[in-house]
C-alpha cells in the first residue's frame, strides 16, 4: 500500500528505512568530521 505525499508515492517501509538511516548518516558524518580534524 502506498501513500501519496504531494506528487510522490511513498511506500510504508521507506519511513522505517529513513529512521534507521538518519542516525547512521549522522554517525558517519561525525566520524568523518572528527577524522578530518585529527589530520589537520
Amino acid at each position: 500500500m502506498k501513500k501519496q505525499i504531494g506528487k510522490e508515492y511513498v511506500a510504508p517501509w521507506e519511513k522505517a528505512f529513513d529512521r534507521v538511516l538518519t542516525p547512521l548518516d549522522e554517525f558517519i558524518h561525525h566520524q568523518t568530521t572528527s577524522g578530518i580534524l585529527l589530520m589537520l
